[in-house]
């Protein structure tokens, strides 16, 4: 009797436990072998992902990276300063049907020399934007032309005088940049004035006049930007002579 009353306590018991576990790993990111140096604080940055019935969250990388953006958000890093012994830990705690994983990225935060200033290394003036892309559909994507290629870049803040600040997918910063230099890179993406929209393939004139065929990657107003096999040309709107179907 008193085991048939206790048994299904056991299965409460049982359905409500859980477990985790911890894993981790250290890299040194900056040497600190024969410098003038001195640990300043430490740096953490955290992001969390929920998993229902094995549904949902970011994968592994998606977490660390959030983790990482998160630490420089709260820890930016002023002229003369590096993070050193950087760590990843993950914690992973199960539950009957949620699970969840907890990334923790930390670092020493480390001065080179004496501190001769206050001011912030140019990534952290303004926030750190997520360094790349997952897909080609993002909203709001935007490009500058650098170099004979469409680069693409997140805006990060926009001046009273309508000018850019904006950051590239490998962390270099662009300043001063005007509206006119910025192409609309979302897939379909057109306007009133065009016949045609990104993503499609057109048949255009080069700056030679020699017709080509490529595909147009970014738009700003009558700008048009189109990929070859070869590189990338900038056209005006003009000089297509419509899509290829």
């Amino acid at each position: 009797m008193k085991t048939t009353k206790l048994f299904p306590l056991l299965i409460i018991v049982i359905a409500v436990s859980s477990c985790a576990f911890h894993s981790g790993m250290m890299n040194d990111s900056a040497s600190l072998h024969g410098q003038d140096f001195e640990l300043v604080g430490m740096a953490v940055g955290q992001a969390n992902t929920t998993h229902v019935l094995g549904i949902g969250g970011l994968d592994p990388d998606g977490l660390v990276l959030e983790a990482k953006r998160n630490m420089y958000n709260l820890f930016p890093l002023k002229k003369g300063q590096a993070y050193a012994n950087i760590s990843v830990d993950f914690k992973r705690s199960y539950f009957p049907i949620v699970n969840t994983t907890l990334a923790t990225i930390s670092a020493d935060i480390v001065q080179f020399g004496e501190a001769k200033t206050d001011s912030l290394q140019k990534l952290f003036k303004y926030g750190v934007a997520v360094p790349y892309l997952s897909n080609t559909n993002d909203h709001g994507e935007v490009g500058i032309m650098l170099n004979g290629e469409l680069t693409r870049v997140k805006i990060l803040k926009k001046s009273n005088s309508g000018k850019y600040t904006l950051i590239d997918y490998d962390g270099r910063l662009y300043e001063n940049m005007s509206q006119v230099l910025l192409f609309n890179m979302s897939e379909g993406y057109t306007s009133d004035q065009l016949d045609f929209k990104v993503g499609d393939r057109v048949g255009f004139k080069s700056y030679s006049n020699n017709s080509r065929m490529g595909k147009v990657v970014g738009i700003v107003g009558q700008t048009i930007a189109i990929k070859t096999e070869e590189k990338t040309y900038q056209v005006f709107a003009s000089d297509i002579s419509g899509v290829i179907e």
